[in-house]
């Protein structure tokens, strides 16, 4: 998918991003569930806690999902990444992030 530099905009300020991915049927979503989301090249991606094995990535691969930001919904197809350095930009990207995110009280 092709974002808006309005919508890229709105995707690096937000904490997270609603993540539906699609059920066997392709129309029913199997989650509704916050994730945190990172912006890289323009492209958006987010992680699974458990990897491939989560049941979010699984669905989604598969069948596809929307994604929800405000008040805005997206289709989006979900694509798995195996190129290192896309890998390895993804990484650095979140753990500054998680970096930046750190609080105390």
């Amino acid at each position: 998918m092709t974002w808006t530099d309005e919508e890229i905009k709105q995707l690096e300020a937000a904490s997270t991003i609603q993540n539906k991915p699609f059920g066997p049927d392709k129309a029913t979503f199997t989650e509704d569930n916050p994730v945190w989301e990172v912006v890289v090249d323009g492209r958006l991606y987010i992680r699974g806690g458990n990897g491939t094995a989560s049941r979010w990535y699984v669905n989604g691969t598969k069948n596809g999902g929307h994604i929800r930001l405000g008040n805005q919904e997206y289709a989006v197809d979900y694509r798995a990444v195996s190129d290192p350095s896309e890998v390895q930009a993804v990484t650095d990207t979140y753990q500054a992030r998680a970096t930046s995110a750190i609080l105390t009280w």
